[in-house]
């Protein structure tokens, strides 16, 4: 049960964060989650790289971090930005319905691509990218995890299920309990 306390500190940071609106203390408290989060072997996190992801940045939205970049808030890379930065999307993996494995091959298929559109990113943009507990500080890593985010939504929809992503995400943790490390 480790996802719980992980996704229930993030869940309370967003909120608080809220209740003092304050998206600074966010970024200031995730900071170092985020860097312990990624110093853990794949085989010991407590949610895989898509749900870890899906509740930062559900936190980050409930903690009002997106006004944190002004009125444009935080909109996704593209295609077309991830091929200018010399790093194009080429995750072909997809989840089949029903098919739990399926669904964590994307993710690590979508992870192994991410972490070296970091440093594409980085490079192109001249931001430092790679530290998990700087990164979070620059726009180009939300619009990096906002992109992620979609694909993760669009494999949800390949998996199934019914209502909102933040229902089928439930759905996903108490059906594939055992896998949740793998997503």
């Amino acid at each position: 049960m480790a996802h719980t306390f992980t996704t229930t500190a993030l869940s309370r940071l967003g909120r608080e964060a809220r209740r003092r609106n304050d998206p600074v203390y966010f970024l200031d408290r995730f900071g170092p989650m985020h860097a312990r989060w990624h110093s853990l072997p794949s085989n010991a996190r407590p949610l895989g790289f898509l749900l870890y992801h899906w509740h930062v940045i559900e936190a980050f939205k409930t903690a009002g971090g997106p006004r944190f970049w002004g009125g444009g808030g935080v909109r996704p890379f593209t295609n077309a930005n991830f091929a200018a930065f010399g790093w194009p999307y080429n995750v072909t993996a997809q989840a089949a319905a029903g098919d739990v494995d399926s669904l964590a091959n994307f993710s690590f298929e979508i992870e192994v691509w991410h972490n070296d559109a970091h440093m594409a990113i980085g490079m192109a943009t001249d931001t430092p990218m790679m530290d998990p507990e700087e990164n979070i500080w620059y726009l180009p890593f939300w619009r990096l995890h906002y992109f992620i985010d979609a694909r993760f939504v669009e494999q949800l929809r390949r998996f199934g299920g019914t209502g909102s992503v933040r229902r089928r995400v439930q759905r996903l943790v108490a059906r594939q309990h055992s896998d949740v490390a793998r997503i």
